[in-house]
């Protein structure tokens, strides 16, 4: 009784925070960024090319690409706090990126679970109780195709303003929701996440810089099956994303002059993003934006509406950015968002951190050399 009043639990609380999905494998599509969170919900991070974190690779595979050095981000959830339940989503990730190429890795937390965790608990009877989850392994690898292309061709005016960035994303699926004496047992699978994302930026002479940003995405974009054992298989939760972002920011050097007292590439920032996903026919929307200052305090605030779902509201929430330039970075997000009639209000939290290995070893060269 224990295992089925569990179950139901966990069904009428995923589907509406996703909206209804005929799939299996729910957990993947809720959003790990708290950045994406608080303006807008899980669409919003496919156009979400700003900031370094790893974890808006989950919603977009080809972010990856506009980011540099080694970065690494951690979230963690509480779903049903206020009920006791205690049911979690987690996920770590470690991004690489140099010069328009990059990978994204699983970062092993919690238990040594490594990439997308969601935790049910324990469930089952007490003569005979088991450990609930869902987890996947996240390995992924994106490019930006102007930068690869201007080693080989010199056209000044693309490689200046535009970006045109894929990605693919391959996730190593565990689920372990039914019980091992159940006829499913364990079930395996593996999906494919593909992205790409363009941008055209624009600088003028008084520091103001626009950017107008477009991406798709497509996870489980080959409409991959979990195996259940025993011939039983099911779809693997799957959807496509549209989105466009348009930015403005004014640039602290351009202003203050090049000074190495200067400790952040923009004075102000102001983004507006906005996007849609198709969940198996079932369309969700999300539209928000964020303030920035001096590249270290950020104010966020949008709204997601899934009618179908029965999840819509407001979406808000901040960021403290502790860094140096683009040189090394230390990131805190709070969200705060919908959740669907039995759990109206989910907060969540993240951490990220990023190292710029290159601009760093640069750096102490010129200190030391004098130069």
């Amino acid at each position: 009784m224990k295992f089925w009043l569990s179950l139901l639990v966990a069904l009428t609380l995923t589907i509406p925070l996703l909206g209804f999905s005929p799939n299996s494998c729910l957990f993947l599509g809720m959003e790990q960024s708290c950045v994406n969170l608080a303006m807008g919900g899980h669409a919003i991070g496919n156009v979400n090319i700003w900031h370094n974190s790893p974890l808006s690779s989950l919603s977009n595979p080809a972010s990856g690409a506009f980011r540099e050095g080694i970065s690494w981000g951690f979230s963690e959830k509480d779903w049903l706090k206020a009920t006791g339940f205690g049911y979690t989503s987690n996920s770590s990730l470690v991004n690489l990126g140099w010069d328009g190429v990059s990978l994204t890795l699983p970062s092993y937390k919690l238990e040594d679970r490594s990439g997308v965790y969601f935790d049910l608990g324990m469930a089952g009877s007490e003569l005979s109780s088991y450990h609930a989850y869902d987890s996947a392994e996240v390995y992924g690898f994106a490019f930006d195709a102007v930068k690869l292309a201007g080693k080989l061709v010199n056209v000044p005016f693309v490689e200046e303003h535009f970006s045109l960035a894929g990605g693919m994303n391959y996730l190593s699926i565990e689920s372990h929701y039914y019980p091992p004496s159940s006829p499913y047992g364990k079930g395996k699978g593996e999906s494919w996440d593909i992205g790409t994302a363009g941008r055209f930026s624009w600088k003028d002479e008084s520091g103001v810089k626009l950017e107008a940003v477009a991406a798709y995405t497509h996870r489980n974009a080959f409409d991959d099956k979990i195996d259940w054992g025993n011939g039983m298989k099911d779809p693997i939760w799957e959807s496509e994303s549209v989105g466009y972002a348009l930015g403005a920011s004014l640039s602290a050097e351009t202003l203050l002059g090049n000074s190495k007292l200067i400790f952040c590439e923009n004075l102000l920032s102001a983004r507006y993003l906005s996007s849609s996903s198709n969940e198996s026919g079932y369309i969700s929307k999300g539209y928000g934006g964020e303030l920035g200052l001096l590249d270290t305090f950020f104010l966020r605030r949008g709204r997601y509406d899934d009618c179908q779902g029965d999840v819509t509201g407001a979406t808000w929430g901040y960021g403290v950015n502790l860094h140096y330039k683009d040189y090394v970075s230390v990131s805190w997000n709070y969200a705060k968002y919908p959740g669907g009639n039995l759990s109206p209000n989910q907060e969540a939290r993240d951490i990220n951190a990023n190292l710029n290995l290159m601009k760093v070893g640069k750096g102490l060269f010129s200190l030391l050399s004098g130069k």
